[in-house]
C-alpha cells in the first residue's frame, strides 16, 4: 500500500509538473529508506501526497523542496513541539481541506462517466472511502474491483476466441499439411484453438464447447498463440 500511495503521489505531481517520474527510482529509494527505519524501530512510510502538492504549488522545482521539508519537520519535532501543538485543529483542518480540493481535477471528474462508466464507478468509490473511511482502505477496495473487473473483460475476450475445429477454417492460422491432414480425416480429429490471453476463467468457455469433443475421435489442443497463461 505504501508503494501504491507513492506512485499516486508521483501521477498526481507529473500531472502538475508536466514532467514524467520514474517510477523504479522511487520504489527503490522508498524501499531502501523503509528498511533503515525498521533497523532503528521506525515505522515504513510512503511520499507524502499533501505535502508534495504544498511543495509544488509554493514554487518548487526540485527534490532538495522534499528534503528541506522533511528538515523544517525534525525540527519542530524536537525543539518546537510546544509551540506547534497550540496551532487550533480547525486550522489544520482548513489547509489540509483547501490542498485536497486543489488535488482534485475537475475538468475530468465532469467527463469521467462519458470515457468509462467503470472506470467512473471506482473512481467515485475510491474518493469516498478515502473521504469517509482510510485511504489505504480506498486503495485497497479500488484495486480489487478493478482486479475483478480486468478479470471479467479478459474472459469476454478468451471466450470469444475459443473454437473447436473439425474441418479448414480460414481464420485460422494453419500450415497446408495441417489443412490437408484436417480434410482427410472427415471430421474425426478435432482441433481446439485457444487465443489471446488465458485465464483461469476459460473453463467455463471450454466446458461449452465439450458436447463438440464427444463426437470426434482424437483432440489436438493447440496453444500456440496464447501470449500469456494465468
Amino acid at each position: 500500500m505504501g508503494c501504491i500511495d507513492t506512485l499516486l503521489t508521483s501521477v498526481i505531481a507529473d500531472s502538475l509538473t508536466r514532467v514524467e517520474h520514474k517510477s523504479n527510482k522511487e520504489l527503490i529509494c522508498q524501499d531502501i529508506a523503509n528498511l533503515i527505519s525498521g533497523l532503528f524501530g521506525g515505522l515504513p512510510g510512503a511520499d507524502a501526497t499533501i505535502g508534495t502538492i504544498v511543495n509544488i504549488q509554493t514554487g518548487a522545482k526540485t527534490a532538495l523542496s522534499g528534503v528541506t521539508r522533511s528538515l523544517v519537520l525534525i525540527i519542530v519535532i524536537l525543539s518546537a513541539a510546544r509551540l506547534a501543538q497550540n496551532i487550533p485543529m480547525s486550522v489544520l483542518t482548513g489547509i489540509a481541506l483547501k490542498v485536497g480540493l486543489d488535488i482534485l481535477d475537475w475538468n475530468f471528474l465532469k467527463c469521467a462517466h462519458k470515457v468509462s462508466l467503470k472506470g467512473a464507478l471506482i473512481m467515485y468509490d475510491v474518493l469516498f472511502l478515502t473521504i469517509f473511511v482510510d485511504l489505504i482502505v480506498a486503495v485497497g477496495v479500488g484495486l480489487f474491483i478493478a482486479n475483478i473487473l480486468t478479470i471479467e473483460h479478459l474472459f469476454n475476450l478468451q471466450s470469444k476466441e475459443v473454437k473447436t475445429i473439425s474441418d479448414t477454417d480460414e481464420k485460422i492460422n494453419l500450415t497446408n499439411i495441417e489443412r490437408s491432414l484436417l480434410e482427410q480425416v472427415n471430421g474425426r480429429i478435432l482441433l481446439f484453438y485457444l487465443n489471446s490471453p488465458m485465464i483461469f476463467r476459460v473453463a467455463k468457455a471450454i466446458s461449452r464447447e465439450h458436447s463438440a469433443m464427444r463426437d470426434a475421435d482424437a483432440l489436438i489442443i493447440d496453444l500456440s498463440d496464447v501470449p500469456y497463461q494465468c
